[in-house]
């Protein structure tokens, strides 16, 4: 049941409705948890034993981690994050610690493993450990409801791709007394969801079905025109996807009572690839900051060491992304730029023009998108070779190109009003034309992209 289909639009008014009617909540808590439960099921029920076994480990962990003896504290923290970590390693990471030390002729005597990845596993895992890490850290009580810290963690919204939201955040609301949004706020919502929708099933899967897969799916014989059109192409689908889905889950939990903080921020804007990561898929690079980047040392230590702590939290964060070189080579790539441009910032005293830093920052952006979305390292060799070798020219249509043109004036205006509205502050629209907006929206949808095109999923639910 992905977001962008009819079953999860029923499945959210069915949520929506018994949310408002069911008396006390206590009681919508357990509703939610169980169409929590629901949800997660319509992928594979199998693993909704995992789920809940994730949630245990963290509300046991945050009862003991409060231990008033200073060793029993960190011992139950790293005996909580250890089991969390490894559920995570043998579900995602197994095979391919497996398959990689044999590439490197080393036969340990194991065989991979005949599992598959569940959906969503890395996002409630992060949840699960930053839960524990607060209790430990003092910033968040440990709760003594299991209904609510389940909820917490497997609220269906962003149970399976986000974005990550903080105990810290999410369970005063559940403790706080429940109020449904009120007219402008639902309709602001419906429009964020239609709007949402729109990105992803008229930009992103458009995008990836005419040009992104077609591409990256023959790394071998594609022309170098090509791979630069499909490697732009692919920088705009995978905002469009995934910020997409963020404002389609920010509404869904809106209007259930529940506020996200923000995920995106226009992060195609960037003047520095530092910047770009305080706007690009904020829950994430927040949470590596804070549950890494700090427990490394941060930046208080000495020059080299602070270069190592950038460098490994995002070789680390590539790899949560994927158990693939290519996602690990990606990280590492956004982790060497950050200590370069670290070193500029602090030795080199001249500054470059707004425009000229915004320019480099989107284009290392995009060239690491390409290291992002090949299959593996040996196709990234095939299509970068490409550069090299003569290989006859392909004529792209113009519809495609006047497509490729639209959808980037569309982000671009998009990231425009965002910055415009950080400056000068929300604006309110009359809730009948959030309302009527919403419709309009709908029913293009309704009558030409979702009967062309099908479901696709979202990119980040792999991860």
């Amino acid at each position: 049941m992905t977001f962008n289909s009819i079953d999860y639009i029923v499945f959210l008014l069915i949520a929506i409705f018994f949310i408002r009617v069911i008396p006390g909540d206590q009681w919508k808590h357990r509703f939610i948890l169980v169409m929590s439960f629901v949800f997660y099921a319509w992928w594979d029920y199998r693993f909704l034993s995992l789920i809940i076994a994730v949630a245990s480990i963290a509300y046991m962990g945050g009862l003991f981690v409060s231990d008033k003896n200073k060793y029993n504290r960190k011992l139950i923290l790293l005996l909580s994050i250890s089991m969390l970590l490894g559920i995570l390693f043998v579900f995602k990471y197994f095979n391919f610690f497996i398959d990689s030390i044999k590439t490197m002729g080393v036969d340990a005597g194991w065989s991979s493993l005949n599992i598959i990845l569940p959906v969503g596993i890395s996002f409630f895992i992060f949840h699960a450990i930053s839960y524990v890490a607060d209790v430990h850290r003092g910033k968040q009580a440990p709760e003594q409801s299991f209904v609510a810290l389940a909820l917490y963690i497997c609220f269906f919204p962003h149970m399976v791709a986000g974005p990550i939201v903080r105990a810290t955040d999410f369970l005063p609301q559940l403790h706080a007394r429940w109020h449904p949004p009120g007219r402008q706020e639902t309709a602001e919502l419906l429009l964020r969801f239609c709007w949402g929708m729109a990105k992803k099933v008229f930009i992103a899967d458009r995008l990836a079905g005419s040009l992104v897969d077609p591409v990256f799916s023959n790394p071998g014989s594609v022309s170098p025109e090509l791979v630069v059109l499909a490697v732009l192409a692919f920088g705009i689908q995978i905002y469009a996807d995934f910020s997409g889905y963020s404002d389609m889950a920010i509404a869904s939990a809106g209007l259930l009572g529940i506020k996200f903080r923000e995920n995106f921020l226009a992060p195609y804007s960037a003047t520095s690839l530092r910047e770009f990561w305080q706007r690009w898929h904020v829950s994430l690079s927040s949470w590596i900051r804070d549950y890494l980047y700090i427990p490394l040392g941060g930046g208080r230590r000495s020059e080299p060491r602070v270069a190592l702590n950038v460098f490994s939290s995002m070789a680390l964060s590539g790899l949560w992304h994927g158990a693939a070189w290519n996602y690990m080579l990606w990280g590492a790539f956004h982790g060497l730029a950050l200590v370069v441009e670290q070193l500029f910032r602090k030795h080199v005293p001249w500054t470059a023009p707004g425009v000229l830093r915004g320019g480099v920052t989107l284009l290392f952006v995009f060239l690491a998108w390409w290291v992002f979305r090949v299959a593996d390292i040996s196709a990234l060799q095939a299509m970068a070779a490409g550069f090299i070798e003569p290989r006859p020219f392909t004529y792209v249509p113009l519809s495609l190109l006047a497509f490729l043109i639209i959808c980037t004036i569309v982000i671009g205006a998009e990231h425009w009003g965002l910055r415009v509205l950080e400056k000068r502050g929300p604006v309110v629209v009359p809730w009948w034309l959030s309302v009527t907006a919403s419709a309009v929206i709908s029913t293009f949808l309704l009558m030409t992209a979702v009967p062309s095109l099908g479901i696709r999923n979202f990119v980040y639910f792999q991860f």
